[in-house]
């Protein structure tokens, strides 16, 4: 029983991702991540410490790529602005 509730969440965002309206994968994602946080709360009685703990931990990880792409971008745009791309390319 415990197995099937701890495949739960990934069971939703398949279905979420699959189905004929799908819905996008931050949404669908995101929902999976809630019912799982809310199952280690209260179906697993996890430390709620380790919980958190594993939530920020999640959130620190996703925002390392994500700042890294952010300056490639804000990078490009000062290069395009400036005309330094015309330069690389002559």
């Amino acid at each position: 029983m415990l197995v099937a509730l701890a495949a739960l969440p990934l069971v939703l965002v398949i279905v979420l991702m699959t189905k004929p309206r799908p819905w996008s994968a931050h949404a669908a994602l995101g929902l999976g991540a809630g019912t799982m946080y809310l199952l280690q709360l209260t179906v697993f009685a996890a430390d709620g410490a380790a919980v958190h703990a594993a939530l920020i931990a999640g959130a620190i990880a996703a925002l390392t790529p994500l700042t890294i792409v952010a300056g490639a971008i804000i990078l490009f745009k000062v290069m395009a602005s400036g005309g330094a791309l015309d330069t690389m390319r002559a």
